[in-house]
C-alpha cells in the first residue's frame, strides 16, 4: 500500500496540510496465487481530487496507468521465468 500526496502548504508535511490545500491518494497492489506458477495481480486506487472529472477517471487512471502496469507485468513474467529456471534461488 502506498500513500502519495502533494500540497500547496510549502512549510508543512502533506499529511499535516488542510484538506483544501492537498491532493492525495492511496494505491493498493497485491498478488495472490491461483496455482504454484499462476498468480493474480490486483491494483486499486482511491483519491481525493478531481473525482468527478471524466477525463481524469477514464484517460489517466484507466488508459495511462494500464501502460505502467503492462510494463510491471513484463518484469513479473521475466522474473517468474528466471525463478522456474533456477528453483533453488
Amino acid at each position: 500500500m502506498i500513500d502519495v500526496g502533494v500540497s500547496t502548504c510549502w512549510k508543512m508535511a502533506v499529511l499535516d496540510a488542510p484538506a483544501a490545500k492537498k491532493a492525495s491518494s492511496t494505491v493498493v497492489d497485491f498478488i495472490t496465487p491461483e496455482t504454484e506458477n499462476l498468480y493474480w495481480y490486483f491494483w486499486g486506487m482511491a483519491r481525493n481530487f478531481k473525482t468527478e472529472d471524466a477525463n481524469v477517471n477514464g484517460r489517466y487512471f484507466v488508459k495511462d496507468k494500464a501502460k505502467s502496469f503492462l510494463k510491471t507485468l513484463e518484469v513479473l513474467e521475466l522474473n517468474s521465468k528466471k525463478l522456474l529456471a533456477f528453483p533453488d534461488y
